[in-house]
């Protein structure tokens, strides 16, 4: 069965308005197509044809692309692909996936009790601050962040002197 058929090609309603090719659509393909890699170029032709005709409702990371690229993603799609959207929404498109994992990154790891995990929201919550920190419809989370950044900055160093004490006095 060719994939474009498998793909939905119309919106469910009356309108001819295409349904945009999808991440999941993208990843979900390039996956199935590792079992048969002999459908590898079948897969990059029909995407880059949907993509073309359907255009895309998303944008990826440079990781989320390296990951496709592994899967044998063709250039042509790739560029196709980022270049879907205008340049100006794709870039705010980035900034806000960047701006939502930095705050992902301070939440799920400011409770930790290992280093690792204080290590990363502190560089998750200093960077967000550096971006949007001054930004209006951030001040809540900022002001959450400015409290919460020197106390991880002394819990990260605290483990970091117990290390060194200990040395010292073997």
């Amino acid at each position: 069965m060719s994939i474009a058929v498998a793909m939905p090609l119309m919106a469910q309603d009356s309108s001819d308005i295409p349904v945009p090719v999808t991440k999941d659509e993208v990843r979900s393909l390039f996956l199935a197509s590792q079992d048969f890699p002999y459908t590898i170029e079948q897969t990059n032709r029909e995407l880059l044809d949907a993509v073309r005709t359907r255009g895309v409702n998303f944008v990826f990371s440079t990781e989320e692309e390296w990951s496709l690229t592994l899967l044998e993603a063709s250039d042509e799609l790739l560029d196709a692909i980022r270049e879907a959207l205008p340049a100006d929404e794709r870039e705010a498109r980035l900034r806000d996936a960047h701006r939502k994992k930095l705050y992902y990154d301070f939440t799920s790891n400011y409770r930790r009790n290992d280093v690792y995990g204080r290590t990363t929201a502190l560089q998750a919550g200093k960077e967000f601050l550096r971006l949007y920190g001054s930004d209006v419809e951030f001040r809540d989370i900022a002001a959450q962040m400015r409290r919460m950044v020197p106390q991880l900055e002394r819990l990260v160093r605290t483990p970091i002197r117990t290390v060194r004490t200990q040395r010292k006095s073997n």
